[in-house]
């Protein structure tokens, strides 16, 4: 089969298997709307009020700062507040709200009242019955689903919620916010690491990517680096002296050298209790050659959930490792070496893009 017609069938496969992703995704979408909710915040009693600003306390907030406020109080002196704020019984008579959800709606409410003469009401939903937990994961929802919070803080939020619930798991919580669990967890190991601290402060002022810092996190967490030369491959990313492709290709884990064994373990080698995350599981790097699993000569290794990980990432590796240039390799953030590593690192969807982007490249040439 020569390389154009590998590529298509590679194609036709990845096409085959992002339409069955798709169709498991509905199904899995279905089963998420008829779901037992985890929290009952949805049936509580809720009532509409309007409020004096002075009498709605605030709790901690998540975020660091609160931006444009001046800015969001201009557009509702010039039309209103258009929605809610989310506030609970405090059981203080002197100020008998405590705000649970829309933190800059009432700090720019109260600084129109700090600039008018007459009395400014809050328009807020009161919900009864509202506990700690359930108002601090309201506030974090918030933060995380209607504005996005950098990565750091919404780990620090994340780490938070689960503290303050007890016996409650990563997945539970993420199944309680809505998120993907792949996402949440990701955000707590980002905490739960040896990173210096100068590579959170990066991420969290938005000079490093989540994705950068989560690769640092797994370079160091294996040894491969040691958290100083994180930090040194973080600074150097940052200010640009380092491309994406370039800092993987700096911090990929050694090669197996000949006299150690060739090339490494086959994929046969790797048992299915082996966990890609541990310690006992193959380099990152196993070798790609063998049939393509559209071929069937690796028939069921692939399936979703196995622990070889879905096909499209041997797919997208064999076709970094074979056939990609230099400068293919840079453009999608890959490295040399590390194909494989590269193509986990990627959601389902990257994946399924970085796929066709490469086919196309390779077909024109």
């Amino acid at each position: 089969m020569s390389h154009v017609d590998d590529l298509h069938a590679g194609q036709e496969w990845a096409d085959q298997q992002a339409d069955e992703r798709a169709a498991a995704e509905k199904a899995q979408l279905a089963d998420l709307m008829t779901a037992e909710p985890v929290k009952a915040t949805g049936t509580r009693a809720r009532t509409r009020a309007e409020v004096p600003a002075d009498e709605i306390s605030s709790l901690p907030n998540i975020r660091a700062g609160l931006p444009e406020i001046a800015e969001l109080a201009a557009s509702i002196r010039q039309r209103g507040q258009l929605s809610p704020v989310i506030v609970r019984p405090s059981g203080d008579p002197d100020v008998p709200y405590e705000l649970i959800a829309g933190r800059r709606r009432l700090e720019a409410l109260k600084l129109l009242a700090r600039h008018s003469d007459e009395d400014v009401l809050v328009l807020a939903d009161v919900l009864e019955g509202v506990d700690d937990a359930e108002a601090y994961e309201l506030m974090l929802l918030e933060n995380v689903q209607r504005v996005q919070l950098d990565p750091v803080n919404a780990a620090r939020g994340l780490r938070a919620l689960l503290e303050r619930n007890d016996g409650m798991t990563a997945a539970q919580l993420a199944r309680s916010l809505g998120l993907s669990v792949s996402w949440t967890t990701a955000h707590l190991k980002l905490l739960e690491s040896d990173l210096p601290p100068e590579v959170l402060a990066l991420v969290e002022a938005g000079d490093l990517s989540f994705t950068m810092a989560d690769l640092l996190r797994r370079r160091a967490g294996a040894g491969d680096i040691t958290p100083e030369q994180a930090a040194e491959v973080a600074q150097e990313v940052a200010a640009g002296e380092l491309t994406p492709g370039q800092a993987r290709e700096q911090v990929a884990p050694p090669k197996p050298s000949p006299a150690s064994g060739g090339d490494g373990p086959d994929l046969d080698d790797w048992g299915p209790d082996d966990d890609p995350g541990a310690t006992n599981a193959p380099p990152a790097q196993p070798p790609l050659d063998g049939p393509a699993p559209w071929e069937g000569g690796q028939d069921g290794e692939f399936s979703p959930g196995d622990p070889h990980g879905p096909a499209e990432e041997w797919l997208l590796a064999r076709m970094l490792a074979d056939w990609a240039s230099g400068e293919d390799l840079d453009d999608l953030g890959a490295a040399r070496g590390s194909e494989l590593e590269h193509a986990r690192s990627l959601a389902p969807a990257a994946r399924l893009d970085a796929i066709r982007a490469l086919a196309a490249r390779l077909a024109a040439r």
